[in-house]
């Protein structure tokens, strides 16, 4: 029961995180679109929302890697 859900909750998570990093993929890409440079109000909400997507990943990845840690400590038992 336990290594059921911890195993969907590592699934979920890294489902969760890829999403994030192909968002993140996509921000930066605007970002480096020299089209933009001239409206500094749209390379400040990019670079904000591409600051906050990492974050969130980074924060996703600690908690995966909680998660695949107790998993493998469940599966080793």
């Amino acid at each position: 029961q336990e290594a059921r859900e911890l195993g969907e909750k590592v699934n979920r998570l890294e489902r969760q995180i890829a999403k994030l990093e192909a968002e993140a993929a996509t921000l930066a890409e605007q970002l480096a679109a020299r089209a933009i440079y001239d409206d500094h109000q749209k390379v400040r909400e990019l670079a904000e929302a591409h600051e906050a997507t990492e974050a969130k990943v980074g924060s996703l990845l600690e908690e995966w890697e909680t998660a695949q840690s107790k998993l493998e400590r469940v599966l080793a038992d």
